[in-house]
């Protein structure tokens, strides 16, 4: 594949928690503008290398990382990378949704409030065409205001 149609390359990369492997030796590329899944039996370190992608592993107490990790051809581990910047190109789907300690409501326009927060007029309307587009509206438009995790 060539340099240009790799979005993520890892090169020898080696994952583990306290000196004991998690991943071994992963070699592989992925295409930009593509979706990708990873499977494999419970334990097998799919989230782990998934986290990695993100740097979201750097500071859990044990976590060791051999090898080269690139997203857009830049090496993620160099002192240059700006992790929250990392955190924007790279998106991820976990199994299980992670919710914040808000409201239903608070927790689908989270993004809107970081992203354009001089339009806070136009949340409500864009949280519900959010909740409609995902199919959710009807299950949850009585609860806007209830913590999310009931």
């Amino acid at each position: 594949m060539s340099e240009l149609k790799r979005a993520v390359q890892l090169e020898q990369v080696r994952l583990g928690y306290h000196g004991r492997p998690v991943i071994e030796q992963a070699t592989f590329a992925l295409r930009p503008h593509t979706v990708t899944a990873v499977v494999g039996p419970s334990g097998s370190g799919k989230s782990t290398l998934l986290r990695t992608l993100c740097r979201m592993n750097d500071r859990i107490p044990g976590f060791q990382r051999d090898g080269r990790v690139e997203v857009l051809g830049r090496d993620i581990h160099s002192s240059e990378t700006d992790v929250y910047e990392l955190r924007r190109q790279v998106g991820l789907v976990f199994q299980k949704p992670c919710v914040f300690p808000k409201s239903i409501y608070e927790n689908v326009i989270f993004g809107l409030r970081f992203h354009v927060p001089g339009k806070k007029g136009e949340f409500p309307e864009r949280g519900e065409r959010a909740l409609r587009d995902a199919f959710l509206w009807e299950e949850v438009k009585d609860r806007l205001h209830q913590p999310a995790h009931t």
